[in-house]
């Protein structure tokens, strides 16, 4: 009855992590891979964060903020 209940929701996370790693092995033809492991982890939690304040009313303070902005800075900087 559980795994019938959260089929859906499998469904989604894996069609997600598939469309994530082909992404992932798309950059990897145009970038380094010591340039897409970073890039893909601060984009990871910029959009995490972004996605937490849209959907679950996550607050995000001054401190997430700036943190998300020297995330941004960072993958700026490796090109």
């Amino acid at each position: 009855k559980m795994l019938r209940s959260m089929l859906l929701t499998i469904v989604i996370m894996s069609v997600c992590l598939f469309i994530n790693s082909y992404f992932k092995a798309l950059a990897n033809n145009y970038l380094l891979p010591a340039q897409v492991y970073p890039i893909y982890q601060a984009g990871g939690l910029i959009f995490s964060a972004v996605m937490a304040a849209v959907f679950f009313k996550e607050k995000i303070t001054a401190r997430c903020v700036i943190g998300m902005v020297l995330a941004f800075i960072a993958i700026l900087l490796l090109k």
